[in-house]
């Protein structure tokens, strides 16, 4: 039993990364390709952090388009967004025991922000930047597949990013039109960004929406989701791709509804016990052609979790993925930073035992 604390030297950089998945018998994609350069106009975009914390370490460039400023206090990661309408200030907290960061503060605190929010996104422009996307793809090889972001719908961006679950709540019941508005001005921006994905050479494009039904609710799908993935998922098709969705949380409420919307693929699809239908349920769940990606929570991957449950779990996992051919077994969401290395290895081992149709 080993736990990966330290990163060996041979596996770092885009092509130490493609030897360790070689290396632990997996399949690979790139989370999180940026295809884009943000261009800001009569606003200043700054974004405080330590780089050797960021997420260079694959290939991957952060904040591109922003001013950078060294963070010399701590690994905090702090952005400010500076408009003729007052400035917005968003705290990443860098959780040293998890070695992650949280949202400290969003960029969106009170009904006052809404102003210099709606013209920072009014005022944002993209230029296309595919060097990122060609230099994965060129390392993949026939390893797996190149993912790229495809911009998230208005509704999750205030959600999971700018604003939260709460003030998005209460800005909906108390400032309608206003919301109404920003919803406009949030899909407007993500058309120029979404342009650009779908002429990338990335196969798979992906909103990172981190959807969970609890949180959206009925509602709230029917009103902003629903027609924003009919509509992308169609463009993307068109664009001669394949579309995914991000649904590592609560599934049983919408997993059908997003469905149904026609996406290619629902990815890091995670099952009881840490998510709420157990994996033999995932297929009543279906009325067409679609990939279901994940099966094993990244808890799993944990020291607390013994051998004994996590192989019980993974056979369970394969057994049900080998009864039709629409299934692609992976992690929910992802290894835990302190998890057991070698447990992607035997999950490998398990799949050439079991695996067969």
């Amino acid at each position: 039993m080993v736990r990966l604390e330290r990163i060996e030297s041979k596996y770092l950089g885009l092509d130490g990364l493609m030897r360790l998945h070689k290396d632990l018998g997996v399949g690979y994609y790139h989370l999180g390709v940026e295809t884009n350069i943000p261009v800001f106009n009569e606003c200043t975009c700054k974004v405080i952090f330590k780089r050797d914390k960021g997420y260079e370490t694959y290939g991957r460039i952060q904040f591109k388009g922003y001013e950078i400023e060294e963070n010399k206090d701590n690994y905090d990661i702090i952005r400010i967004i500076s408009t003729p309408h007052g400035e917005l200030r968003e705290i990443y907290k860098y959780i040293q025991e998890t070695a992650t960061w949280a949202h400290k503060e969003k960029l969106v605190k009170t009904v006052s922000d809404l102003k210099a929010y709606k013209f920072w996104i009014e005022n944002t422009d993209y230029k296309a930047d595919y060097i990122q996307a060609n230099k994965v793809k060129k390392a993949v090889g026939n390893q797996g597949f190149t993912m790229a972001w495809y911009p998230k719908s208005a509704l999750m961006q205030m959600i999971t990013e700018d604003i939260g679950v709460a003030n998005t709540v209460n800005f909906w019941m108390d400032q309608r039109d206003m919301f109404e508005d920003l919803i406009k001005a949030l899909e407007t921006r993500g058309e120029k960004a979404g342009r650009i994905a779908l002429g990338s050479p990335a196969e798979v494009l992906m909103p990172p929406e981190n959807f969970s039904s609890d949180i959206v609710g009925k509602n709230f799908f029917d009103l902003y989701l629903k027609s924003y993935y009919e509509d992308s998922n169609k463009k993307i098709k068109e664009a001669g791709k394949y579309s995914a969705n991000h649904l590592d949380g609560y599934l049983k409420g919408l997993l059908k509804d997003v469905i149904a919307t026609g996406f290619s693929i629902i990815e890091a699809m995670t099952p009881k016990p840490v998510g709420d239908l157990p994996i033999e349920e995932f297929k009543n769940y279906l009325d067409r052609d679609v990939v279901l990606m994940g099966g094993i929570p990244g808890a799993y991957f944990a020291k607390n979790v013994d051998d004994h449950e996590f192989e019980r779990h993974v056979k369970e996992v394969i057994k049900v993925m080998t009864s039709e051919p629409r299934y692609a077994l992976g992690i929910a969401d992802q290894i835990p930073f302190d998890g057991i290395i070698d447990r992607v290895k035997k999950v490998s081992e398990l799949v050439e035992e079991y695996g067969s149709y």
